[in-house]
């Protein structure tokens, strides 16, 4: 039905055109800019995305820059120290030529002057950018704990979207050929821990519990008659752990005879009486656990054999009776001079005031203790700090030191205690609790892994001066030598790192381009023929308007 109020067969040619338009707005933008999510409107998820890691990749872009900046500087570090090998090389030949009898020094002297200033000049121009890790301007370097460059080397960024910057880190500390205010490889190490305030003394020393003894001052000589006695106990090995075993001992003018092939019962000497009283104590069946000896300078001393079994040393003479005028007993009847027991291991030393731990290195002992195998016991820059609380790696002999030994002993059953500069060394009785001379820990190998670093810059180097140190120079270089080896090994295997992180962000950027390109690429292919079928559905669409009016010029003509 046609009617002149409406045309519904237009109207509804002008919907489908207006969509096939709006179809095709969008199939000629695809085509156009290349991407089917171009703004939030196209998709918000998609583009959100694409927008934040389009910025996380162009920011990886700049790490691969930062990381060839990174790379170029390693390589140029590098180049030098392999150069300075070479040097190194050159002067300790040259320094084992001027040891050679009837050479002239003068010469090689000259020779070594170039090669010295030769050393130099590739440590100042091993710079790239106007950074030089070689020649640095560093305080106090030999013994700063740290002294970082850091390459950018990632970006990350977590599931909650925190974003993270990764780096490459190098202690340039390591590496440095020649520094200010020295330090740097190829000058005087100041490194050296010295006797490390004492504690290399002890390297294979053996500690022991003191001996329990009593010792009594010898006066005589004493006299017995037919019925005269001197009679005592002796309590051996009694402490914490025991009560001991308790011997009554007796001497009589019998024993004495006997013992000195006399008739008169008399003891004249402190060699007679420490006789008598070792034939006394076997009668009392004290054989193996106690005898009589001499200490200086006229002392009579008893000794525990610590063979009771008991963990305890001691030895205690008590209820002495004597039935000589005044209760003489050749010194007995006195209060004893030494009066030693239950002693365990302990051992003092001490040394130089004071010593600096540089930041890599490392001391290292053997502790040997009843019934372990040796434990090796190590200090370094990190433990000095923490336990003094400083940033220098200067530890103090005395107390200092012996707080750094305790941090390194502890759980051993070994600790040591500081006064002035000595330090003491002492077993622990909880744990080890045999006492006497059965009481004994070990220090072996006392080391440290610097050993004699060169007291000489390179660039000091006379051989003509009166008594030059040939050997010592040589010592240095080969020192120096073994610095900067490790040093390029350092290096060399920093770069190696940055290398193999350069291509993972490159391969990274490639993936991460490939992955938006997913998300809001157009398909061309697609887009294009999608166009070429909306353009024909448009001509239609325009057809069926132009069909869709003309049924009202119709209507026109009735009334004409």
């Amino acid at each position: 039905m046609n009617s002149i109020h409406s045309n519904a067969g237009a109207a509804t040619a002008l919907q489908t055109l207006r969509t096939l338009n709006v179809g095709l707005a969008t199939a000629q933008d695809q085509i156009s800019s290349g991407l089917r999510v171009e703004t939030a409107k196209d998709n918000a998820a998609y583009w959100s995305i694409s927008t934040t890691m389009r910025s996380d990749d162009r920011a990886i872009v700049a790490v691969v820059d930062a990381l060839g900046l990174g790379a170029a500087q390693a390589e140029v570090a590098y180049s030098g120290l392999e150069a300075t090998i070479n040097v190194l090389d050159e002067i300790k030949a040259k320094l084992v030529a001027a040891k050679e009898g009837g050479v002239d020094r003068g010469k090689i002297q000259a020779e070594l002057d170039q090669l010295k200033q030769q050393a130099v000049g590739l440590a100042t121009s091993a710079s790239f950018s106007g950074v030089n890790w070689v020649n640095t301007d560093i305080a106090n370097l030999a013994f700063a704990r740290s002294v970082r460059v850091d390459i950018p080397a990632a970006l990350t960024r977590s599931g909650s979207g925190a974003l993270q910057l990764e780096t490459l880190s190098l202690d340039i500390a390591n590496v440095s050929l020649l520094n200010r205010d020295g330090g740097g490889a190829l000058q005087a190490d100041g490194r050296s821990v010295g006797n490390i305030a004492g504690l290399t003394t002890m390297s294979g020393t053996t500690a022991y519990g003191a001996r329990a003894r009593e010792s009594y001052a010898f006066a005589g000589p004493v006299t017995l008659s037919p019925t005269d006695s001197i009679s005592f106990d002796i309590t051996v090995d009694a402490g914490p752990h025991s009560a001991g075993a308790t011997y009554a001992v007796t001497i009589n003018k019998a024993l004495v005879d006997s013992r000195l092939g006399t008739t008169d019962g008399v003891i004249p000497t402190r060699a007679a009486m420490v006789n008598i009283l070792n034939q006394a104590m076997v009668n009392a069946g004290l054989s193996g656990k106690a005898n009589v000896g001499t200490e200086l300078p006229d002392r009579i001393a008893f000794f525990s054999l610590e063979g009771t079994g008991s963990d305890d040393a001691s030895i205690t003479i008590t209820n002495l009776a004597s039935s000589l005028p005044g209760g003489v007993a050749g010194g007995l009847e006195n209060a004893p001079v030494t009066d030693v027991d239950n002693g365990y291991a302990k051992i003092g030393f001490s040394g130089s005031p004071s010593f600096r731990m540089h930041g890599e290195v490392v001391i290292a002992f053997e502790l040997v203790t009843p019934g372990n195998p040796p434990q090796t016991i190590t200090i370094d820059r990190t433990v000095v700090d923490s336990v003094l609380g400083t940033s220098d790696g200067l530890v103090n002999a005395g107390a200092d030191f012996a707080a750094v030994l305790n941090h390194a002993l502890a759980g051993t059953g070994v600790s040591a205690t500081g006064a002035g500069i000595a330090v003491t060394l002492e077993i622990d009785p909880a744990m080890f609790p045999t006492a006497g001379s059965r009481s004994q820990f070990q220090i072996l190998n006392v080391r440290d892994n610097i050993g004699n670093p060169p007291d000489f810059n390179l660039v000091d180097i006379d051989i003509e001066t009166a008594g030059a140190d040939i050997d010592n120079y040589l010592a240095g270089i080969e020192g120096m030598l073994v610095k900067v080896t490790d040093a390029a090994a350092t290096l060399g295997a920093f770069s190696k790192r940055i290398q193999m992180q350069q291509a993972f962000n490159k391969e990274l950027h490639g993936t991460i381009s490939a992955g938006i390109g997913g998300l809001v690429d157009a398909d061309m292919e697609e887009a294009s023929t999608r166009l070429k079928a909306l353009q024909a559905q448009q001509q239609l669409a325009v057809q069926a308007l132009q069909i869709a009016n003309a049924d009202a010029q119709a209507i026109m003509q009735l009334f004409e």
